[in-house]
Parts: structure tokens; C-alpha cells; sequence
């Protein structure tokens, strides 16, 4: 594994980092699996007597909306206390490791704002899966169901959520001032999808995942939702959005999945709203796509333009890219 780099930090320093956290006092971790899961953190799986963990490098996330780790961290444990994420073990903020051991921690400082060491869980994501039968998508919609209904009031810190309006214009600043030329039809796009929003506000917020694509979904004897950036207290329609987006269900699918939700959490889905919230997931990750040179801009791009064109009759706005 010499020389191996990972963000352009060698694999040994990485080792060396993790070998001073309390949990490996009594076992010198020798090798790591880099997983390919998540696109903003390292994370890395580590065995320690016979015992799996992932731990993860939690980097200092989008320059455009920062997050709130210790917030993440404790929804995912939640979610853990309910079956329904990989238990987290400790969680450590990079100005503290620095401090206890600098000559070591220092070399992540410009990466990373913290570590986090969760359970290993063992078993395929969904994005394995190249057609979700009915079983499967009532299994989902159950579990994503049991997600939303855990009570945070008393554990989270903070019970705000910001407006989804204000959540899009973050976004929408930061590409055009980075983009040298932003054509008219997008901008047209995103005034008239922030005007949607600005009239609308959250029907019911609860503990959300915020990011439920295939690949953070895992498919054990029960469905485990892993990589918790987005874990918030936020619109539940966002995770419903993120599923019918991610996964590109047929309508079929969408009736099956939707209708066990409501069934589930006993609450019927506001179509209308629904479709609103559809729209600003999509906007948003095309925003973040673009800003991030990510893969799946397209994609976001096209759906937005033909629900744009249903709703709001936005027929001369064709694709710029």
C-alpha cells in the first residue's frame, strides 16, 4: 500500500491518524478498504478484533451550504436507536485531534472538519438492484415511514429548518458567480421555480436522511440508510422526492411507494406540493452537480425542464447543455 494516495494523502498517513484514535489503542490498524460510497468524505473500513467499522473523514462539505456534523451525527444515531442506520461509535472534530496530536492530524486540516467512526454494514446498497418489486418498495416506504415518525424535539438541538427558496438561492448565487456566462434560459428556470417556492412552506418537518439515492440505502434482512450528510430536521417530502428522483420509478412504482407511505405514516400525500418539492430536489442537485463538477447534471437538468414546461407552460426553455 505504499505510496497508494487517497485526496492526494498517502494511505500510510491516513493509518497513522487513525492508530491515535481511542478505539484502536490496543491494535495497530495495518490496512483499510477505501468504499466508494458518498462523494463528499473518505471513508474507510477498518477491522479491529474481528469487529468491522467504517470510519469516515468528514470533509469540510460544500463551500456553499456548510453543514452542521454534530447535528448529522446525532440523527444518524436516531436513526441507529431505531434500526434504521449503522450505529455511530465516536465522533471527533478535527480541531481536537489537532490538538492532542498535531503532527499527525495536521496533514487533514485543509480537508477535513472532523472523524466519525460508525458500524460496518455488511450487505449490497439498492443500486444493485435493476428492478424494485412491490415487496421491496413497500419495504422501503415502510422504513423510510419509521424514520420520519422518531421524536427528535427533546435530542436535536436545533428544531429550524431553513426555507426551501432560501435553500435553491444559496445554490443558484454560487453557480453564477462562478459561471462566466449563465444563459437566459436557465435563469429564467430558477425565477420561476423560486417563485413556486417562496409561496410555499414545509407541511410537517421530522428527522430526514435528505439524500435516500440508491446507493445509501443498504439491503439486509431490513433497509439500513447509511451516509448521513444531509441528516436533518427537514421537510419529509424531500426524502420522498429524493426516492422518486433517485431511483426513477415509473408511475406505478411512485403509486406503490406513495401509497404504502401514507398508509404507513398515516398521512395522506399532498400531490400538488408534492410535485413542487420535486422540482426544488431537482433544481438543487443540479445546482450542486454543476457547482461541484459532478457526474448527473444533465439528468436533473432534463427533468426539471419537462416538469417546468408542465406546470408553468415554460416551452421556448430548451436544454443549454
Amino acid at each position: 500500500m505504499d505510496g497508494v494516495e487517497i485526496n492526494g494523502v498517502e494511505i500510510a498517513t491516513y493509518l497513522a491518524a487513525m492508530n491515535t484514535l481511542s478505539l484502536f489503542d490496543n491494535v495497530n490498524v495495518k490496512q483499510v478498504q477505501q468504499l466508494t460510497s458518498g462523494q463528499c468524505n473518505v471513508n474507510l473500513k477498518v477491522e479491529q478484533g474481528g469487529q468491522y467499522f467504517v470510519v469516515r473523514f468528514l470533509s469540510h462539505f460544500d463551500r456553499i451550504n456548510p453543514r452542521d456534523r454534530q447535528q448529522e451525527c446525532l440523527m444518524q444515531q436516531l436513526a441507529a436507536d431505531n434500526q434504521l442506520a449503522p450505529l455511530v461509535v465516536s465522533h471527533f472534530e478535527l480541531t481536537e485531534l489537532i490538538n492532542q496530536n498535531s503532527d499527525v492530524w495536521s496533514a487533514f486540516e485543509s480537508m477535513f472538519s472532523g472523524v466519525m467512526v460508525s458500524e460496518f454494514v455488511q450487505g449490497d446498497d439498492w443500486g444493485s438492484v435493476t428492478n424494485i418489486n412491490e415487496r421491496e418498495l413497500s419495504m422501503l416506504a415502510m422504513a423510510v415511514a419509521k424514520l420520519h415518525a422518531i421524536s427528535i424535539e427533546k435530542k436535536a438541538k436545533r428544531l429550524t429548518t431553513v426555507p426551501l427558496s432560501q435553500q435553491l438561492s444559496l445554490y443558484w448565487q454560487y453557480y453564477v458567480n462562478n459561471t462566466p456566462l449563465v444563459p437566459k434560459s436557465v435563469k429564467r428556470l430558477i425565477k420561476r421555480l423560486k417563485e413556486r417556492l417562496s409561496v410555499i412552506t414545509p407541511v410537517d418537518c421530522c428527522l430526514i436522511h435528505g439524500d435516500l439515492n440508491p446507493s445509501n440505502i443498504m439491503m439486509t434482512d431490513h433497509v439500513i440508510f447509511i451516509d448521513w450528510e444531509y441528516g436533518d430536521y427537514g421537510d419529509r417530502y424531500i426524502d420522498l422526492a429524493s426516492v422518486i428522483v433517485e431511483f426513477d420509478f415509473c408511475a406505478s412504482q411512485k403509486s406503490v411507494f406513495l401509497a404504502k407511505y401514507a398508509e404507513c405514516s398515516n398521512m395522506p400525500i399532498d400531490e400538488d406540493y408534492f410535485e413542487v418539492v420535486i422540482d426544488y430536489y431537482c433544481g438543487l442537485c443540479w445546482l450542486w452537480t454543476v457547482s461541484n463538477n459532478a457526474d448527473g447534471a444533465q439528468r436533473y437538468y432534463q427533468r426539471l425542464i419537462l416538469s417546468q414546461q408542465r406546470f408553468d407552460n415554460i416551452s421556448e426553455c430548451g436544454s443549454e447543455f
